[in-house]
């Protein structure tokens, strides 16, 4: 083999590289059949755009080593798309607990959740939903009578409003 020949004239730490490339890196992870799943957030009526929904597995299962979570980033319509591992490609099937988390500015060192992380953790969180093996169109998540943080990113701390909450 030519590709062998070439090999053994290289220094070993570099030949162990490139045979582990040609080779791969053992088995692939084994992933989860994923369905389509789409829905919309409303906070107070309006659409919490840059929110992210993350859904959490009732039975706390992993769908990988990493322990990755869907999740979706709310459009400025209102819509999501659910993503597991890339953008809208879907979710396992199964019944999942909703959290909710708006930040203020994620760019920032001192980011806040805009809903006070009310909605952040799913075991106190009433939201739930449930996969189908379709495309599956979510109930709207309609939060009303909510309190939101409006402290401006780029502002900084206000002296007339010192706790930044509206």
């Amino acid at each position: 083999m030519p590709f062998l020949k070439h090999i053994r004239k290289l220094k070993p730490p570099l030949a162990l590289l490139l045979c582990s490339l040609a080779i791969g890196c053992g088995p692939s992870e084994q992933r989860p059949e994923l369905f389509p799943a789409h829905g919309s957030l409303l906070i107070n009526g309006k659409p919490a755009a840059g929110a992210f929904v993350i859904f959490y597995p009732t039975d706390n299962r992993s769908f990988d080593e990493r322990g990755t979570r869907p999740k979706a980033t709310v459009r400025e319509d209102g819509s999501f798309e659910v993503t597991t591992y890339q953008a809208g490609d879907g979710i396992p099937l199964g019944d999942y607990k909703l959290g909710v988390m708006w930040i203020d500015d994620p760019e920032s060192s001192n980011a806040t959740d805009r809903l006070q992380g009310r909605f952040a953790d799913p075991k106190r969180s009433d939201l739930r939903a449930s996969i189908l093996p379709r495309d599956n169109a979510l109930d709207p998540i309609e939060l009303d009578r909510v309190s939101v943080s409006n402290r401006s990113a780029n502002r900084g701390l206000d002296a007339r409003d010192p706790d930044q909450v509206d």
